[in-house]
Formats: structure tokens, sequence, C-alpha cells
């Protein structure tokens, strides 16, 4: 879907992985400023996660108001948090200050409210959560202890080893050590073997498949009439 794609695009950052919806829970480094940004501007609104959630609510409102079918609702959402998620991993692989402990808390905190609008929608189906999983549980690795690779792999069942090591080597904390070195070393041999190599960024272009309800309508057409005027004449009941 790339009209809602688009729509949502230039807000997933700012409202989902910027936005601080827990004052008392901030990194001591700054979020770096993106160019195009509102934040710092006085006349520009920040942008918050009831921003973002507002334009879900009616993109999906537009489909339910030309009553799509439920179904095809849920795949529909179910795309567009994969897209939402493979922006917000992608973004927190690439910039370090994304990845503090109390980083991990406020993003958190912004999915618990995307995931509480799901279930007042009726739309907290498994397989539309279940895309959003990679970036939950990024933010448990960045507030949990980073001393046991088995603790590490049983919390993080939907990151890649790539993506782990990726994560702990840009991690940042005041408060404690460093990653062990020896952590890293044996996360990047769970990396597999060159003919079956991890992936690091998400693919955002990756569209998953669409499986089309087949119930019946409720309409008999034996009774049914055609109007004259559409001079469907070559028509012939079967």
């Amino acid at each position: 879907p790339n009209y809602p794609r688009k729509k949502i695009q230039t807000m997933i950052v700012p409202c989902m992985l910027e936005y601080e919806g827990l004052p008392s829970m901030t990194s001591s480094k700054p979020v770096g400023r993106r160019k195009g940004d509102s934040k710092g501007r006085p006349d520009v609104p920040k942008l918050t996660v009831r921003n973002f959630i507002h334009v879900l609510e009616n993109i999906v409102g537009s489909l339910e108001y030309v009553h799509v079918d439920h179904s095809v609702i849920v795949q529909f959402l179910k795309q567009l948090f994969y897209y939402i998620n493979g922006q917000m991993l992608n973004n927190i692989l690439l910039r370090r200050e994304m990845c503090h402990w109390a980083r991990g808390i406020q993003i958190g905190f912004n999915l618990s409210q995307l995931e509480e609008w799901c279930r007042k929608k009726g739309l907290a189906e498994a397989s539309v959560l279940a895309e959003i999983a990679p970036v939950y549980q990024t933010c448990k690795l960045l507030q949990m202890k980073k001393t046991d690779v088995k603790e590490i792999t049983s919390v993080c069942t939907h990151l890649n080893p790539l993506q782990i090591q990726k994560i702990l080597t840009l991690y940042i904390n005041d408060l404690e050590a460093p990653v062990p070195h020896s952590v890293l070393k044996e996360v990047a041999r769970m990396g597999g073997d060159h003919t079956n190599p991890s992936q690091l960024m998400i693919n955002l272009q990756h569209m998953h498949s669409v499986v089309l309800p087949t119930s019946s309508p409720d309409v008999n057409f034996q009774e049914l009439t055609l109007p004259s005027k559409l001079k469907a004449n070559f028509l012939a009941k079967i």
C-alpha cells in the first residue's frame, strides 16, 4: 500500500523513535537532529505518538467506511506494521544515540501505545503484532544485562545474530561497563556461514501475500434485475 506508506513515512522516526513520552526517562546523549526535523523549532509543533496513531486511525477508518472486509484490513495493517518495524529497526541500527537503555524504555513505551490502539480497534491479531516484535525485542535488548549470550538470544528470537551484534556494538551507557568483547565474539560466531548469511537491514520493499475472503454474498442472483438504462440485453440468466 504505497499511499498509506508514504503518508506515515516521515512520521515514523519523530513519533515512534525520537518522541519521549516519559520525560523522567531521558538518555544523557541527545538525539541527533535530521534535516527537516521540527525539533528545536518553536514555530512547528513537535510530533508525538498520538499524532501517529491519529493518522493510522484515519487510514483504517477510511477502509471501514467503504466496508472493506475485516480480514483484509488485518492483512493491510500487517503490511503497514512490517514497514513501521523496518523503518524503526533500520534507524536504530544506523544511529548510535538510539542504542541506549533509556531510549529502549522510551521506544517500548511508544510501541505499547500502538499496541493498545490495535486492541481498542479489535485489530490486535497475533499476525499484526508479530510484525513489530523485532523492534520490541530490540528495546528489551537495550534494557537487559548483556553478559549472558544464551539469555540474550532467548529474548531476541526475532533478531538475527548480525543485528544483535550491531546493537551491542553501538550500545552506550554511562552507568555500566561496555559490552564484554567475549559476548560480541560469541554472537558473531552465531552469524551463520556464507551459504546462509544474516541480513542486517530490513528490506522495506518486501510485500506480504494477500488472501482475499471467499464468503458468498447475501444476494439472490435469481431475483436480480438489471435496470434497462444499462442496456445489458446481451446478458442472459443461467
